[in-house]
């Protein structure tokens, strides 16, 4: 098992190591992927790595650890680059004499990417600080990964559907990063293995909430479902059940992984930066509520024989949230156009 793995350093120079051949990947063509063979080949004893049979648990996870954290800030980047290449075509393409940045669809689709790109961000830097505080991650780097992985993904595909044919195109570059982000959801672990960590690890609230903790007074829908979350978390912590059907196991780590994002972004309101108001902040909060919700929330419905009535009640706030959308994103996309 676990205890019988033991990590080496392999050279180049070993009888018996080889590089097979260079693999075609799907994307990251400029990340060279080979296959490696090992056939008799008999290591010295100095190439072990940290002490015998300790390969997995003292240095295998722990760097699966760093690699999640780190691996995860190139995904902002691609998001930024997608959403500011998103941007500019919307507003020089014309079509039915008019730019296509005027119609809702389009703009949905660059605000969402927006507040996705917002959230990612926090995540990344949550987990980051922890880590150079010395702070063992292993749930949070799994955390960040997760969500920031998935919602890269939407937001390399909605761009390539806002270009259209162009974005099917190499001249356009969209469709790398539509190719390249994938890789977020399958390396260092897949996302169903980041939510099984997820859930597997989580200490319950006395441990976990000391940096989160329940909004006392709600002031909107945003803060009625990251409460609700809240009590969602509160009653599963206790059930036996959780870590038996891994549908509720999955469920109950994206009802974790929002109630986190959310609390995130309701910390982060209370900063003012000069570039992004409060008022701004506030504003994303909502729509980004609306549209993790929207997206998980068939998840979310696996746990409906545990938490009925609040899942209930977070369909409730979420018709709220629904019946100001549109005009939302008409504001917000207004105070965003100068990002091409």
């Amino acid at each position: 098992g676990p205890l019988g793995i033991s990590a080496f350093i392999v050279e180049e120079k070993f009888k018996g190591f080889n590089v097979s051949k260079v693999l075609k990947k799907l994307g990251h063509h400029t990340s060279m992927t080979a296959e490696l063979v090992f056939e008799d080949m008999i290591l010295p004893k100095d190439s072990l790595l940290g002490p015998l049979n300790s390969g997995f648990l003292r240095i295998g996870k722990e760097t699966l650890e760093w690699e999640r954290t780190v691996f995860v800030a190139g995904l902002s980047g691609a998001m930024e680059f997608c959403f500011r290449t998103g941007m500019r075509y919307a507003k020089e393409r014309i079509q039915f004499g008019k730019s296509i940045s005027s119609f809702f669809g389009m703009k949905d689709i660059l605000v969402r990417n927006w507040v996705y790109i917002q959230a990612a961000r926090r995540l990344i830097y949550w987990v980051a600080d922890r880590k150079d505080k010395g702070i063992p991650s292993p749930l949070e780097s799994s955390l960040g990964k997760l969500i920031s992985s998935e919602i890269s993904e939407d937001v390399a595909k909605d761009t390539v559907q806002l270009l259209g044919g162009y974005g099917y195109m190499k001249e356009y570059a969209v469709e790398r990063f539509y190719r390249d982000v994938k890789l977020g959801t399958i390396g260092g672990g897949t996302s169903e293995i980041q939510r099984s960590i997820i859930s597997s690890l989580y200490p319950g609230k006395v441990k976990f909430m000391g940096e989160f903790s329940r909004i006392e007074s709600e002031k909107s829908p945003s803060d009625t479902i990251q409460n609700l979350l809240y009590e969602i978390l509160v009653k599963l912590d206790a059930e036996p059940s959780r870590k038996k059907l891994q549908s509720i196991e999955f469920a109950f780590a994206d009802a974790l992984s929002l109630f986190v994002i959310l609390s995130l972004s309701e910390q982060d309101s209370n900063k003012t930066f000069v570039h992004y108001t409060i008022e701004e902040k506030l504003v994303d909060r909502s729509l980004l509520t609306f549209y993790l919700v929207g997206k998980y929330l068939a998840s979310l419905s696996r746990l409906s024989s545990f938490v009925e009535k609040e899942l209930n009640d977070l369909w409730k706030g979420y018709q709220r949230l629904s019946q100001e959308i549109e005009n939302t994103v008409n504001v917000r996309f207004s105070t965003l156009q100068e990002f091409s």
